[in-house]
């Protein structure tokens, strides 16, 4: 079983890509700290001679240079030109596309009836939780692979935090959300995905999802 992981070093995290025999299974954001590469740590050390490949980013990439070095990880180090080649093959095609639906109640059989409702929709991989109890079930649910978070680990959500602020763009905190109806919410999200990103050239997530179904 060949295994491989893609580290896409920035300043203060990395994307990790996983894939096994050249698909990948898993993928997560981690902290380019001693909580991040602890995490890492547990990974590699579950894995029979990993290939582990990132980009040289000068100071960025040193740190994990010298973490895998202190553990006895052999890496291959690519320079940017070859590294934007193999890590953008690692990546799972990534639109940041998002949905949302308002809830009865957080009750976890609650939790479970709306993500069915999504993976129904969406060809949904994987998904990871924190660890509160209403997301106690979702490791019943079948042909999705379900991670939990480490504890005050939020960066290992990094999508839905960040959709999370976007969101409180319109509802600031300290603005309850129980009043929010399903049809302000479907126009919040309706605008947060029309809405051009940087990360993505300036292409809004709703463009990029349906050129993603066409391809």
């Amino acid at each position: 079983m060949r295994v491989v992981l893609g580290i896409d070093v920035s300043k203060v995290s990395s994307e990790v890509a996983i894939l096994v025999n050249g698909e990948k299974v898993h993928g997560y954001t981690m902290a380019n700290d001693a909580i991040g590469f602890s995490r890492l740590l547990g990974d590699l050390k579950t894995v029979h001679k990993p290939e582990i490949i990132f980009e040289a980013t000068g100071v960025y990439s040193r740190r994990l240079q010298a973490f895998l070095d202190e553990h006895g990880y052999a890496y291959i180090r690519l320079n940017p030109l070859e590294a934007k080649k193999q890590l953008d093959s690692l990546r799972v095609r990534k639109t940041d596309q998002i949905d949302a639906e308002k809830l009865a109640n957080k009750q976890a059989e609650t939790i479970n009836r709306a993500v069915k409702s999504l993976l129904s929709q969406y060809p949904i991989r994987s998904i990871t939780s924190d660890n509160g109890s209403e997301f106690s079930s979702l490791s019943d649910l079948k042909g999705v692979e379900v991670y939990f978070a480490h504890p005050y680990a939020s960066h290992e959500r990094g999508t839905n935090e960040n959709f999370n602020g976007l969101l409180r763009e319109f509802l600031p905190k300290g603005v309850s959300l129980n009043s929010l109806t399903t049809e302000e919410l479907n126009h919040y999200v309706s605008a947060i995905n029309d809405r051009p990103r940087r990360l993505h050239k300036y292409k809004t997530a709703n463009i990029l999802f349906g050129l993603a179904q066409t391809a």
